[in-house]
Formats: C-alpha cells, structure tokens, sequence
C-alpha cells in the first residue's frame, strides 16, 4: 500500500502495483457534499463539450460507462483494488450510509404524506 499526495492536504491510499502509473499524473481533492468526503480527479481528455473530470477510483478498476465505482468501506480515499467493486446504479444504493435528514434511522424506508413506504 501506497500513499499518493492530494491537494488540500489530503492523500489517498493505492495498491502498490498501481503506484507509478497512478503517480505519472497529478491527482486533485475534491469534496463532495452529497456524500461528505474527498474523491481523488484529475482532469482527463476533452469531449466535445469541454475538459472531462477523471475519479482514480475508476481508472483503477478501468470502470465501463454504465456503472458505478464503489468503495466498499465508505472510505473514498481508499482506491486500494479490495476496497473497489463496479456496480450498477441499484447495486451501489444497497452499499449507501443512511441519509441525515433519516428520522428513522432505517435505510430504504420513506415517509410519504402520513405514511411510510419500505423499499
């Protein structure tokens, strides 16, 4: 395991095969509010309608269009190989923390009007 310096102080962690091709490109913090935690990007290639944003997790799982990168222990960061999984978008869901605004405390249940629907 290996550790890759990030921008805002933050540093991501990587398997050791997958250090120095990593490395060759300069990585960048993003926070993203909706799940409260870092991504490691770079900035990648152009597609017609300007730059593309590239997230480490996928280009070490080289992640197909169509599905989702996830990181099993929550720890975005962590772009270790074991902690990665490509899945679809219900499959990622599944792996989710419980929102917030969650007054339950219960994944997968909603309030409707008066009601509560189970998912």
């Amino acid at each position: 395991m290996k550790h890759i310096k990030l921008t805002q102080g933050q540093i991501t962690t990587v398997d050791d095969d997958d250090y120095e091709w990593l490395n060759s490109w300069k990585w960048q913090a993003r926070w993203d509010k909706h799940t409260q935690s870092y991504y490691a990007i770079r900035n990648g290639g152009t597609y017609s309608s300007g730059r593309c944003t590239v997230y480490m997790a996928r280009e070490v799982m080289k992640t197909p269009k169509g599905l989702k990168c996830d990181h099993k222990d929550h720890n975005t960061l962590n772009n270790q190989k074991h902690n990665l999984r490509n899945v679809t978008n219900s499959q990622n869901s599944v792996n989710s923390r419980i929102r917030k605004n969650n007054v339950l405390g219960e994944k997968n249940i909603t309030k409707h009007g008066n009601r509560y629907v189970i998912q």
